[in-house]
């Protein structure tokens, strides 16, 4: 999972709800198809060679040759860093929302969050940050999802009017594209969690079972956003009605979307 779920109900305003809904399931499986070919790739790469491949870089030399490997190094690098944007935005937006008369800028955001950002860049190992991992997910899963679908199903109950959306908006239908592979950023850490593994040669069944959630758990937690109107918001917490509950999960996920982010591939 990554931060661009956040924006996912958005995202299908941009698509409608029937383009909406295929795009997604067709760019999940694609993605999972890419990671298998990947995993598939690493394990051949690695009969020809007496040292492990432990990242992208190490796999591209082995492949690729010096070049491949300086070449996937630089995509790395840049790949990462439009996602470390992409969560510094999320951060300063729900923080600005939180504590508007202590953060009235978002820069001070970015001073108090920077000390932290550096001290979690030097941590090399998944496995020592799998327990903020395992709380990240769980807000994303129970605080951001679960409270989507409570709010949403309560609205449409006490709702005076009926619900609207477009079934289909096809000009915009890339954006959406775009938000959705953003939404899966988390395949970007598919090695490291190999490596992290005890048993790695169970990873493409992880694989497996992530992306089934992914699809059918993110998927329709997007379409539902949608539909009860919470894709007026780029940030859907954004939207979600204003509360200690809203509040919490705001607060959450400024903690929780630290560690993969920062976390040195």
């Amino acid at each position: 999972m990554g931060a661009g779920l956040l924006s996912l109900p958005y995202a299908f305003t941009k698509s409608g709800l029937i383009p909406g809904i295929e795009v997604y399931i067709l760019v999940t499986l694609l993605v999972s198809y890419t990671l298998y070919l990947l995993l598939s790739a690493k394990a051949k790469a690695q009969q020809s060679v007496p040292t492990p491949i432990r990242t992208y870089r190490d796999l591209g030399r082995v492949v690729l040759g010096k070049w491949g490997e300086w070449t996937i190094l630089i995509q790395v690098i840049f790949l990462e860093l439009a996602f470390c944007i992409g969560f510094n935005i999320v951060i300063v937006k729900n923080m600005t929302e939180l504590l508007p008369h202590i953060f009235i800028h978002g820069t001070l955001v970015m001073l108090v969050a920077f000390p932290i950002l550096t001290l979690l860049s030097w941590v090399r190992f998944l496995e020592q940050l799998w327990i903020v991992s395992f709380f990240g997910c769980m807000v994303y899963v129970v605080g951001v999802v679960g409270a989507t679908w409570a709010f949403g199903i309560k609205e449409i109950i006490h709702s005076k009017s009926s619900l609207q959306w477009d079934y289909f908006v096809w000009p915009t239908v890339p954006l959406f594209v775009g938000t959705a592979v953003y939404s899966l950023e988390g395949i970007n850490v598919v090695l490291p969690i190999q490596r992290s593994m005890k048993y790695p040669e169970n990873a493409t069944l992880v694989l497996n079972i992530g992306m089934a959630f992914l699809l059918f758990v993110i998927g329709s937690y997007g379409a539902f956003g949608y539909v009860v109107g919470y894709g007026k918001c780029d940030l859907i917490t954004s939207c979600l009605p204003k509360g200690p509950l809203t509040n919490t999960i705001k607060a959450a996920l400024c903690i929780s979307l630290l560690p993969l982010k920062y976390w040195r591939k």
